[in-house]
Formats: C-alpha cells, sequence, structure tokens
C-alpha cells in the first residue's frame, strides 16, 4: 500500500471495502459503510450453500447467526459446529474466516448456546510514497457470542445475544520491520442481537407440510473506535426476515424452500461530508433513521434491501444438496451470486460444504467454499423425540 495518508486509512478500505463488498461497483453507488463488516458474513456451509438463507430454516448448532431463537427447537440436547472458509483467495492467499458454536439444553423449552468468530485478514505490507516498506501487518477481528433461547408456547420462540466484539487493525508487527508509529490501538465494543422465530407442522393432503417464520435484528450497539483515530464507526447492525416452507414428499424425501430480505441499520451516505454527519449521530438514532435516511428517498431505501434465495433437499435425514441466490443492488454494491452446497449426517456426525458462484467474474468472492463439521448428541432418542413433537 503506497501513501501519505494514515496507516488506518488504507486498512479501513482493506476491511469495509475489499472484504465486505469487494467488486466492481457502479459510480452511482451510494453504500453504506460500517466497522468490522466480517460479523455479516455467512460463517458455515449449509446456510451460505442455500443462497445465505437462514432465518427460518431447520435449526442447527450454526443456528446463532441466522436467528438465534431456532435454538429452542433443535432437535439434539447437545451440539458443536466447526466452519472454516479460505477468504478471497483471488486477492490474498492468507485471509480466512473461522467459526464455533455449541449449544446446550437447560430445559425442556430453554438452551443456552455461545460462539466464537475469528477473522484473520492475513499479511498487510504498509509502504511510505517511495515504495519503502513502512510494516508488516497482521489486522484480526473476533467476536464472542453468548445465547440463551426460550420457547414460548408449541410454536414460538425468541432469544437473546450478548457479543463481545474486538478488532485488532495493526494486529501482531512482523520481527525486524522498521518501526512505523500506529498511533492507534485495537477497538472494543459490545452488541447485542434479539430474535423469534415461528414454526408450524401442518399438512397438505396426506403429507406433512411444515411453515416457518423468522426475525433476528443483530449487531445494535456501542459504536467502535480505534484511539488515536479519534472517530468512532457504526457496528454492521442488520435486520433479517425470513420465511420457509418444507414439503415432506414421502417418508424419505423433503424438501424446503427459503427466502430471506435483509437490510443493514446503519446510516446511509448522504451531503458533502456523509462521514462527518454520521458522527454526530447515537446508535439510537442511527438504527431507528437508516429506514428513511437514503438521499433518494424510499426508491433508494428498497434499493439497500438484500435478498436471498435457497433450496434444500434432504434424503432419508442423511444426504443433502442445496443451491441458491443472492442479489444486491448494483447501486449498494451489486452483490449477485448462485451458490451450491452438500450435506452429509450420520449419527451424531455431520460434514457441509459450499461453493460460490459468482454472477460477475470480477467478484473477487467468487469460488468461495465453507466447510462445516457438526456434533450433535442425543438425537432424536425415543424419549426426547415425544418432547420435540410435544413443543410443536
Amino acid at each position: 500500500m503506497r501513501a501519505q495518508s494514515p496507516w488506518y486509512f488504507y486498512l479501513a478500505v482493506v476491511c469495509s471495502v475489499v472484504a465486505e463488498r469487494a467488486l466492481a461497483q457502479s459510480t452511482a453507488s451510494v453504500q453504506i459503510a460500517t466497522a468490522v463488516p466480517f460479523l455479516t458474513f455467512a460463517p458455515d456451509a449449509r446456510g451460505a450453500g442455500a443462497g445465505d438463507v437462514g432465518a427460518a430454516t431447520r435449526p442447527d448448532a450454526n443456528s446463532g447467526h441466522w436467528n438465534p431463537a431456532k435454538f429452542a427447537f433443535v432437535d439434539e440436547r447437545f451440539g458443536v459446529s466447526v466452519s472454516y472458509s479460505p477468504w478471497l483467495r483471488q486477492i490474498t492467499p492468507d485471509m480466512s474466516l473461522s467459526y464455533l458454536s455449541a449449544f446446550k439444553r437447560i430445559g425442556r423449552n430453554e438452551v443456552v448456546a455461545a460462539s466464537v468468530r475469528y477473522f484473520d485478514l492475513g499479511s498487510v505490507q504498509v509502504t511510505n510514497n517511495t515504495g519503502q516498506l513502512m510494516q508488516n501487518l497482521n489486522p484480526r477481528e473476533m467476536a464472542i457470542d453468548g445465547t440463551y433461547s426460550r420457547q414460548l408456547g408449541r410454536r414460538f420462540s425468541i432469544a437473546g445475544t450478548v457479543r463481545f466484539v474486538h478488532s485488532n487493525l495493526a494486529g501482531q508487527t512482523a520481527p525486524n520491520s522498521p518501526n512505523l508509529n500506529l498511533n492507534a490501538g485495537p477497538g472494543n465494543t459490545v452488541a447485542v442481537d434479539v430474535a423469534w422465530y415461528y414454526v408450524h407442522q401442518g399438512r397438505q393432503g396426506l403429507r406433512p407440510l411444515d411453515f416457518a417464520l423468522g426475525m433476528h435484528i443483530a449487531n445494535v450497539g456501542g459504536k467502535i473506535s480505534y484511539g488515536g483515530t479519534g472517530q468512532a464507526e457504526f457496528l454492521p447492525a442488520s435486520l433479517r426476515l425470513g420465511t420457509a416452507l418444507t414439503r415432506h414428499l414421502d417418508p424419505s424425501n423433503q424438501l424446503t424452500l427459503a427466502f430471506d430480505v435483509s437490510k443493514l441499520l446503519a446510516p446511509t451516505p448522504a451531503g458533502d461530508d456523509p462521514h462527518a454527519a454520521a458522527q454526530q449521530l447515537t446508535v439510537l438514532r442511527g438504527v431507528l433513521g437508516s429506514f428513511a435516511d437514503a438521499p433518494g428517498g424510499w426508491r433508494e431505501e428498497i434499493r439497500e434491501l438484500m435478498y436471498a434465495l435457497g433450496l434444500e433437499y434432504w434424503y432419508k435425514d442423511m444426504l443433502a444438496f442445496r443451491g441458491g441466490y443472492y442479489n444486491e443492488h448494483r447501486t449498494k454494491g451489486g452483490r449477485k451470486y448462485m451458490t451450491l452446497g452438500l450435506g452429509l449426517r450420520y449419527q451424531a456426525f455431520g460434514l457441509d460444504f459450499a461453493y460460490l458462484l459468482p454472477q460477475a467474474q470480477t467478484l473477487p468472492l467468487g469460488d468461495t467454499m465453507r466447510f462445516s463439521l457438526l456434533f450433535g448428541f442425543d438425537r432424536r432418542t425415543a424419549s426426547f423425540a415425544q418432547e420435540v413433537v410435544a413443543r410443536r
């Protein structure tokens, strides 16, 4: 990286522009910029393989990212998932996203869960305007979650999550690198999520037909700053609404169609100095005002919505095939891609794989792969299966 601007300017570009949007943009685009965009990245292979849907799909150990209220309806008493994704490999060979999640049923209607998300941005070389190396940096970010999910009746559940966010854009400096006065430190903040989930098991003719709805408001919390920068940035607060329809074709085959719509709850840039204007807003005003602050009015507000459509087919709850499509308006980032996924389950063990196919060849997210390992214990024993049916 070459220039005379402060080091954190370039890291902000890497983190929020390359990692979050990572694509060619329209000159008329007015995008919402936030800190720590890694909080919005799909961390697991199941949701990612079905087009980044998950607000209302069947719960599993990774429900914390999509809709933590789903935990109350999970089949197992205890589960763990480990996910890994090489990130932006068309740009850098050493960037990755790792995710560890676990849940535990503590009562008939109560589940607690926790997760750790780690985003390694690899090695970043900072040079001056003559090309001289000033510093080798290793930016990394992390989030730790704690969730409580409770069922409020046979078909409805709610959940709350507390999240600690740590962002170290300077990271560890490489040995023997020339000293660079970074004049900043790691940023830390706390955020909360709230969510609800509704599921109804009905019938169409002689075949079971499940219908589900979900809502997840995520990452609402204090702004994050990096010490010497003197600026505090909004978190990527977001609203996700979703629905899922599952048709049991026969005792061995089932098909789920899911649809999610989401929106960032952060200020839309406007005016001659949009960044300075956003700095004056409180978190509450920024979140609530995000529904009606676009310079282009309601037409632009609609463009800020992101859509995800996914299909998931299961054979005997052992083999799954997934596919999906994700769409974002070209003036708001323009991410448009298809996804493919595969899932395997055998007793307590599960494996998921996802692959992203971009609509535009210039999208650096192209060829992104995700891998998830899942372990579920006490799944569908005779007595527990009766409890699950009774709750639904």
